[in-house]
């Protein structure tokens, strides 16, 4: 065997065993992490801004406290929001403008990136595919008894799961002032080193906010 021959047979192991490294995922468990994007478009305005999403999420049930954690950065990766919310208490970080907020949790904690109301456990339902909950919500499915869409009147919310794969989801939530269309993909079934996921320190020079 030649020199190319051998290179070509090293070259093939490497590409073929790292894709072999990555099983896809079939299954949903109680907790994952997701990869991918934030279309944020302003209906008064009418522009829309990009935002890369990580986001790290425990489902909850019974014996096990429901968490969220949500990172949002702009172009080249500079950093826009952190967040880290429990049925509790909230904590986020808006980095440009230097503020941060640690206080109940609610559905008002996202306004100041948003302008619309979204609870983070609405954010966890949609990523598992959970019907909401709550004063007010009505959630239909399709045949096959698969989530499509949750509505609210009182707060005019709107969420539709536009593809509800076990690991992919494209998600769009509709409210009067704002429309956000959601590209997410799991990455990891699991959440690793979770106290430290789900900690959040807001710089001490940031200025903080009462919602």
């Amino acid at each position: 065997m030649n020199w190319f021959a051998k290179l070509f047979g090293i070259f093939s192991l490497l590409i073929f065993g790292g894709c072999q490294s990555a099983p896809k995922i079939t299954e949903l468990g109680g907790e994952g992490v997701w990869s991918g994007t934030a279309q944020i478009k302003d209906l008064k305005t009418n522009k829309t801004r990009s935002l890369n999403l990580e986001i790290y999420a425990i489902k909850g049930s019974e014996s096990v406290e429901q968490k969220l954690r949500l990172e949002g950065s702009a172009f080249m990766g500079t950093p826009v929001i952190a967040l880290v919310a429990d049925p509790q208490n909230t904590t986020f970080v808006l980095f440009q403008s230097k503020a941060y907020y640690d206080g109940p949790t609610s559905a008002q904690v996202f306004k100041p990136l948003l302008h619309l109301p979204l609870h983070p456990s609405w954010v966890v339902n949609l990523l598992f595919a959970e019907p909401f909950r709550g004063h007010g919500w009505s959630c239909s499915f399709d045949e096959k008894k698969s989530i499509r869409k949750c509505q609210q009147k009182e707060s005019h919310l709107e969420a539709s799961w536009k593809t509800n794969e076990v690991a992919e989801r494209k998600i769009q939530i509709h409210h009067p002032k704002a429309e956000i269309n959601l590209t997410l993909k799991m990455t990891q079934p699991k959440v690793e080193d979770k106290e430290q996921v789900f900690t959040l320190h807001p710089p001490t020079s940031f200025r903080r906010l009462a919602l």
